[in-house]
């Protein structure tokens, strides 16, 4: 039986297995970690560094105030 098979097999009952919400969740909260530890690493930079990639501290500031579930805002 394939991993596809499996998820969609019905279980002994004949109810589909539903597994999709699980991962969607998975996935969230993985992308919540990766925003939380690039704004980590943003905030650690130097003045230098934040100006060699054209960011100001100011800008750096308000991006790292935001809360890990807001993602960033690239305009």
């Amino acid at each position: 039986m394939s991993a596809l098979e499996s998820i969609f097999a019905p279980s002994c009952t004949d109810q589909p297995r539903v597994t999709f919400p699980r991962w969607n969740l998975v996935r969230l909260v993985l992308q919540w970690m990766a925003v939380a530890r690039s704004r980590r690493e943003l905030a650690s930079l130097t003045d230098d560094q934040l100006k060699d990639i054209g960011l100001k501290r100011s800008e750096v500031l308000v991006e790292i105030e935001k809360p890990f579930w807001q993602g960033p805002d690239f305009r």
